[in-house]
């Protein structure tokens, strides 16, 4: 008799639960933004192609023990670096990352100088364009998600190829609501 084994991995997570349907051909995607060793998740917002090559919308759920300057989010799901700019609502308050500290047990401390609205769980940090007390607004527009997680490389690419889902139903709470709102294909569903 064989023993079952079973494994994962930290892309192992499946957040899509039906794919309807694929961007045609693939899509391109700019690694020069994110972080090496980080996950991108399955689902996870993509934008538009600029020059041919589409930018992962970036965004972070906080968890408990989060304040309005000093947010915890999961150490590995995160591709924020020191120097972007975070918000949490278009219009609203948006400063720039001062530090992000490795907390040691699976989370980080995402630093801003000046707080934003909530450091409540549950809530999504997003990447901001510019910075200001009412200067929030989203870097990327939500265009497709992507259809696999991967794990960033380290190693420089020439091009990074992967697909995209136009129409798809997803669990809720994986896509931030400022981008799930420009992801008309894109339904959460609650289990």
């Amino acid at each position: 008799m064989q023993q079952i084994q079973t494994t994962s991995d930290k892309i192992t997570k499946k957040n899509i639960i039906n794919r309807i349907s694929d961007v045609p051909g693939g899509v391109s995607m700019t690694l020069a933004d994110l972080v090496a060793g980080q996950v991108v998740q399955e689902a996870v917002p993509l934008s538009a192609p600029a020059s041919g090559k589409r930018t992962v919308c970036k965004q972070a759920k906080l968890l408990a023990g989060s304040t309005t300057t000093v947010f915890v989010v999961d150490s590995q799901l995160h591709n924020f670096k020191v120097g972007e700019y975070l918000m949490q609502a278009v219009g609203g308050l948006a400063y720039a990352i001062t530090d992000i500290t490795d907390n040691g047990d699976g989370t980080s401390a995402i630093t801003v100088g000046t707080a934003l609205e909530s450091g409540t769980a549950g809530v999504f940090i997003y990447q901001s364009s510019a910075t200001g007390a009412t200067a929030g607004a989203l870097s990327n527009t939500a265009k497709v998600i992507l259809k696999s997680g991967f794990e960033v490389p380290s190693v420089a690419q020439v091009i990074w190829m992967k697909d995209a889902q136009v129409r798809a139903d997803v669990y809720a709470g994986v896509i931030g609501p400022l981008y799930l709102a420009t992801l008309p294909g894109v339904i959460e569903i609650n289990y």
